[in-house]
């Protein structure tokens, strides 16, 4: 996953053997406390002796030039010293600026402010601050001199004396001091109190935060936004993050405060405690209990606040009033202060109107490899390939997760292999508890209902990703309120939501287990969820299931057969999920004597395989949402009516002994049905698709199948590929006038495959187009009211750009036989060419296609066929422009197959010709465009067991296009047309070439 499999060994090594020297030296980086950079014929016998004698009776480790050996390299020691004191100390004197050795230092030293965080402290001794800020009087001209033979660096050494005159120091000419002595104490007093209240800690060695920090420090210093939060898991670096920003910005701002663990010293200490923290540093006062009141602070405190510009940092504040409490939003302090928050709750920075939240990620797969080579491995250490295999198993299991890294890098460092493989095997069983109790503080603050969610979602839907619609709909019904449930959890970084998609980080996942493996340690058949394929089996298999349990999935295909008790599920009353499922659909429970009930309050029941000819006699259905039970040995699901008012879906693919379908009359809300290769069924009744509201029905393989009662108007996805007995299909009629308003019109994602289906009489396949070519009619119908549309934004008021922008999904291809309706206005132009007017005031929607692909009689399965086009566009006697696209077909296309389909994008790129290249004022004449197409075709086929290639790229001869305007949808009700589908258009690109080129 990491690491390439070739010479990995040696790759790592080399690798372990650069970051462990970079580790070590980051390790003994920080040998002084303070840098001194200082002019020495203006300081060195004065006020400098002064100050080293103050900051050495402190014992401040102090580093001055005159620690330099004889022979040593001045410069190279100087640079060294500077990047491994952790304050730097700048004398600003008369002759500061004329020393060369000076102002290398001082640019030496803004470098790594910035790269490090080094903490910056200037000091102007007898000069006037401007003087360095402005380069004036002395600076002025020792800089001039400069020029002359350091022109390179000049620029350079202005840049850093204006940073370094920016930020906050001391004047030793300001009326606050009485003499050198007081301004000497001021000086290492202010050391101490940056080098005890420093939150640095051990940022060296940072991995993967680069980017960020710079991105952050960027937000500070150049917008205006006064609050900042920083948001993601636990663990995930949110402190580590914060405490870079701070240390990089701090010298910039007259006050500052790290304030650390928020939450747990609030509920320690209380609100007042940290307030009092707070103010102490922002107003340098040593007791700033004073200025603390039960509601709040004093007014005198708020004004010395409101003229101070400030930097605070809230780590890991769990609650909005905190934030509000200690900072009062974004009018309490001078202007341009900043607060930064950092949090795992994302609604607490919603909620405090943070002006920009940053989500603090995962790292990925090269710095979670770094990161860990800083941590497990020793100086110049030489790695085995064994070792290799590990650590890429030990980064596996981290998941990016830095806090994990660091912790079993640390803990794994210095073990023997056969150490590490243990440890390893452990963790597998049982997750690291640091580890653990650190993420389950997210956990710790969720109710009761966002608790259960939290848990179905780490015990029960264990895959990487699950849809949102589903989980939703199933937790529901349930009864969980499982919309703002997902909302919390996702706020608090527990998941994240992405495509509408749910997904877990593992680390996460397992918490979430080990939670429900508290319930019980001993006896799994007494914990509310079973995932765990050995605990599951020991449950089923002994019968020990309890009332506790409320979801089961088992992955059959890791465990031995097992004999179910007839009353297995009778002693599990409470279950309301179960998943038996199988890598190779095969059944791994069998039940000889049947299964006498189901739980009554059972609403997703799964089971590859299910051994039964049906359901038991004795089950109450009416709580159903899914059922899917492929491959099974099912003739009939149940006899007579049941009450299915929650059931969404039917999934018996594979049944090939299924006879009939049940009565599904009252499920009312049924959207999808899928009894592909159910090879014994002859026939969909009414009752099995009478729903309102189902948009599926997939009846492909089904060779028996001779009839479709009539399905509703609702379906959008039929697929009915190979049933070679299908004869008769009927679709309930669309009305093709819109009844929702404008902004609801999409086309829909329609897909009607009836590929092989011989004997479809002529009455079905008219039936069929009506109601797909319906879908397409009701957002054309409104598309021309979209020019008089006051509210739509500029760029949408052509129908197709508006109905383009709301077009999610595109709509599929058709596949019937037969030639190109005669309606069509252009069936098989001369060289492809054909010339559309374009009238005044109205619009091109869009066009029909109609292709016909050659037969293919060859021996090879054909398994998909992938179309590619491109046309040529112009305005009469104008340039050419050129496009092109591509879209795959997942058919074996065998006869002559003809495909429907209607693309308006491409009326985009032709509009954008026609606004380019056409006069402004020629709003009283038809526009001419000029438009050659050409189709191409390559089959991928199978041939013994492999898939190649044919007809690569061949041109097909028989197509047919017809242009749509918006005049031709007015009157839609007159408009007899064919099935038509919408492209899948990708990869678009745009030249200008000549016509035919």
């Amino acid at each position: 996953m990491f690491i390439d499999e070739a010479d990995t060994c040696v790759i790592f090594d080399n690798f372990c053997k650069e970051e462990d020297m970079a580790a070590h030296a980051s390790s003994e980086i920080i040998k002084y406390d303070v840098f001194l950079s200082f002019r020495g014929t203006d300081t060195r016998c004065g006020f400098l002796s002064h100050l080293r004698k103050e900051l050495e009776d402190k014992h401040i480790k102090t580093y001055v030039d005159n620690m330099l050996r004889e022979g040593t390299e001045i410069s190279h020691s100087l640079l060294a010293a500077i990047e491994q004191s952790e304050i730097a100390l700048i004398i600003f004197s008369q002759d500061y600026a004329s020393s060369k050795w000076c102002l290398e230092e001082l640019a030496k030293i803004m470098e790594c402010r910035k790269q490090n965080g080094q903490i910056v402290i200037p000091i102007f001794h007898n000069v006037d601050p401007l003087w360095v800020r402005h380069q004036k009087e002395s600076y002025h001209h020792a800089l001039a001199n400069h020029e002359v033979r350091f022109a390179d660096r000049v620029q350079i050494w202005r840049d850093a004396l204006k940073e370094a005159a920016n930020l906050s120091g001391f004047d030793s000419q300001s009326s606050r001091f009485k003499d050198d002595a007081d301004l000497v104490g001021q000086i290492v007093k202010r050391v101490l109190q940056r080098l005890n209240q420093s939150p640095q800690g051990d940022l060296q060695g940072l991995v993967g935060i680069h980017g960020p920090i710079e991105k952050l420090v960027s937000l500070c210093t150049e917008s205006e936004d006064v609050i900042i939060g920083l948001w993601g898991m636990g663990g995930v670096g949110k402190t580590t993050l914060a405490t870079a920003v701070f240390n990089r910005l701090c010298d910039g701002f007259e006050g500052f405060c790290f304030l650390k663990n928020v939450r747990e010293r609030a509920e320690k200490y209380g609100i007042d405690h940290l307030k009092t923290e707070l103010l102490s540093k922002l107003l340098k006062e040593e007791d700033a209990s004073p200025f603390v009141t039960p509601g709040g602070i004093t007014n005198f405190a708020k004004k010395r606040l409101g003229r101070t510009k400030v930097l605070v940092v809230l780590d890991d504040v769990n609650d909005s009033d905190q934030m509000e409490d200690l900072c009062g939003g974004h009018t309490r302090f001078g202007a341009s202060s900043k607060i930064i928050a950092t949090t795992r709750d994302k609604h607490v920075l919603l909620r405090a109107d943070t002006d920009h939240i940053h989500q603090v990620k995962t790292l990925n797969s090269d710095d979670s490899l770094q990161l860990f080579s800083l941590n497990a491995f020793k100086q110049n250490c030489i790695i085995k390939a064994e070792q290799v295999e590990l650590s890429k198993r030990v980064l596996n299991y981290c998941k990016g997760l830095p806090l994990a890294i660091k912790i079993l890098g640390s803990f794994l460092k210095g073990k023997t292999q056969q150490e590490w493989e243990s440890e390893l095997a452990k963790l597998e069983k049982t997750p690291d508890e640091k580890i653990q109790s650190i993420l389950r503080l997210s956990y710790n603050e969720l109710d009761r209902n966002d608790r259960n969610i939290f848990l179905e979602l780490a015990c029960f839907f264990d895959r990487n990703t699950e849809e949102e619609e589903q989980i939703k709909s199933l937790l529901d019904h349930c009864g969980y309120t499982t919309t703002i449930g997902l909302t919390n959890l996702c706020n608090k970084a527990l998941i994240s939501i992405s495509n509408d998609c749910v997904s877990m980080h593992d680390l996460i996942r397992e918490m979430g287990r080990e939670i429900v493996r508290g319930e019980c340690l001993d006896d799994p058949g007494k914990r509310s969820r079973l995932w765990d394929s050995c605990d599951t089996y020991e449950v089923l298999k002994y019968n020990k299931g309890t009332q506790v349990i409320q979801s089961i999935t088992l992955n059959m295909s890791e465990i031995d057969m097992i004999r179910l008790h007839p009353e297995t599920f009778e002693r599990m009353p409470e279950l309301k999920l179960v998943r038996f499922h199988s890598s190779n659909s095969k059944n791994k429970l069998c039940a000889p004597e049947g299964i006498t009930s189901l739980p009554k309050k059972l609403r997703y029941f799964h089971w590859d395989g299910f051994p039964s000819k049906s359901l038991p006699s004795s089950f109450g259905a009416e709580r159903f949402v899914e059922i899917i039970m492929p491959n099974s040995g099912l003739q009939t699901l149940w006899e007579g009516e049941q009450n299915l008012v929650n059931l969404r879906k039917v999934d018996l693919d594979g049944s090939s002994s299924l006879m009939e379908l049940p009565d599904l009359s009252k499920a009312s809300n049924l959207r999808e049905v899928s009894i592909s290769g159910c090879k014994s069924l002859r026939q969909v009744p009414p009752s099995a698709v009478c729903s309102q509201k189902l948009k599926y029905l997939n009846v492909s393989n089904c060779e028996s199948l001779e009839s479709i009662a009539e399905l509703p108007a609702s379906v959008v996805y039929i697929i009915a590929r190979n049933c070679r007995s299908l004869h008769t299909v009927s679709v309930s009629a669309l009305d093709c006038v819109a009844k929702e308003p404008i902004l609801q019109q999409q086309f829909e994602d329609i897909t009607f495959n009836f590929t092989n289906c011989d004997k479809l009489r002529r009455n079905s396949k008219k039936s069929i187009m009506e109601h797909a070519y319906g879908r397409l009619k009701r957002p054309l119908a409104a598309a021309p009211t979209c020019a008089t549309t006051p509210w739509l934004d500029k760029e949408d008021k052509h129908p197709f750009r508006y109905l383009s922008g709301k077009q999610h999904n595109h709509p599929k291809l058709n596949v019937l036989s037969g030639a190109a309706p005669e309606w069509f206005r252009y069936i098989n132009p001369q060289r492809g060419a054909v010339t559309l007017d374009v009238a005044p005031g109205d619009s091109l929607l869009g066009f029909i296609f109609w292709i016909i692909f050659p037969a293919y009689y060859r021996s090879h399965e054909v398994q998909a066929t992938s179309v590619s086009y491109k046309y040529w566009v112009r305005v009469m006697h104008g340039p050419s422009f050129s496009y092109d696209g591509h879209w795959f077909l997942g058919e074996n296309i065998w006869l002559n197959d003809s495909y429907f389909w209607y693309d308006g994008q491409c009326c985009i790129d032709m509009i954008k010709v026609m606004e380019e290249n056409t006069d402004t004022n020629n709003n009283n004449n038809s526009i001419q465009l000029v438009v050659s197409f050409q189709f191409f075709y390559t089959r991928l086929v199978l041939s013994y067991r492999y898939p190649i290639e044919e007809d690569v790229n061949k041109e097909l001869e028989d197509w047919a296009v017809h242009p749509i305007y918006a005049s031709d949808v007015r009157n839609l009700k007159d408009w007899s047309v064919h099935p038509i589908y919408a492209s899948d258009v990708r990869n678009r690109q745009a030249s200008i070439q000549p016509v035919g080129s």
